[in-house]
């Protein structure tokens, strides 16, 4: 069995425990391909392994006039009867007007190229590290007569847009990371669960993540220095650790706050209010 791996904007900063999944399920003897819907902003391509990652990815995202011709052949291909699955799919399209069905036609036809590229490639199943768009395109790439597909929830529901009962509904198994976010779906989405519903929260290299000496707690006697290292985004709590900081400094501790990290716009997005001097702290 070969399964292609759908992972958003893919190699990213934050991707690192994906490539550690690809490389467990590669070390279980599982054949994978990691398919994107486009290469991520270049500031945000940080890890040593970015570049040869892309170089085997299969990205959606037409580039051109002969990819948007080929996506709209695989559709014309996939026959009457799919093409009104995935018309009756866009129909019935929950919390979208007119202009997001819209924009699920071209989901659709990403989902074409998706299931044109699984056959070529001998991939029968596709997970998805996502419920946004990614989802709606392996979605549509299974209604069309593709591979069965999979997702992956990594946050709250309400993160990954509108839609969420027809991207589950058809979808083989399901994976959420948290006990949170399994009591989530299934209040939000009972009815539209697929018949397979797990825990697997994401994990690390334990043997490489070790301390080189015991925990000592903090003695008051030396600068508290605080680490953070991951996506800047406002549902990563950033704001409560600087906030946290500020406090202590206020209170006479030397706490030394660094953050390791970039926004989704290589820079351009929630990390242009920083640094804030106003609380004492500043940025590096």
């Amino acid at each position: 069995m070969k399964i292609g791996v759908l992972i958003p904007e893919f190699p990213a900063q934050t991707h690192i425990f994906f490539r550690r999944e690809l490389d467990a399920l590669r070390e279980f003897g599982i054949d994978t391909e990691t398919i994107s819907t486009r290469l991520p902003p270049a500031a945000l391509m940080s890890h040593s392994w970015a570049k040869e990652a892309a170089e085997c990815t299969t990205y959606l995202t037409p580039r051109g006039i002969p990819d948007i011709a080929s996506a709209i052949a695989a559709l014309v291909a996939a026959g009457p009867v799919r093409l009104a699955r995935a018309a009756a799919s866009i129909a019935r399209a929950d919390g979208l007007g007119l202009m997001g069905k819209a924009r699920l036609m071209a989901l659709a036809a990403m989902g074409a190229r998706l299931k044109r590229g699984a056959h070529d490639r001998g991939i029968s199943h596709v997970h998805v590290h996502s419920c946004a768009d990614s989802a709606h395109i392996a979605m549509f790439a299974h209604l069309l007569g593709g591979p069965s597909y999979s997702i992956t929830l990594h946050g709250s529901l309400s993160d990954y847009g509108p839609n969420q009962r027809e991207k589950w509904r058809h979808a083989a198994f399901a994976v959420v990371i948290t006990e949170r976010l399994l009591g989530e779906v299934r209040q939000e989405l009972a009815g539209s669960l697929p018949p397979t519903l797990e825990i697997a929260p994401m994990g690390v290299e334990a043997e490489r993540f070790v301390r080189s000496a015991p925990y000592r707690a903090f003695s008051g006697d030396s600068p508290l220095r605080v680490f953070s290292c991951g996506r800047l985004n406002p549902c990563k709590g950033h704001s409560d650790l600087i906030r946290a900081i500020a406090e202590l400094r206020a209170r006479g501790f030397d706490a030394r706050l660094e953050i390791a990290g970039e926004d989704e716009r290589g820079g351009g997005g929630y990390h242009q209010p920083w640094p804030t001097p106003s609380n004492g702290l500043h940025g590096t």
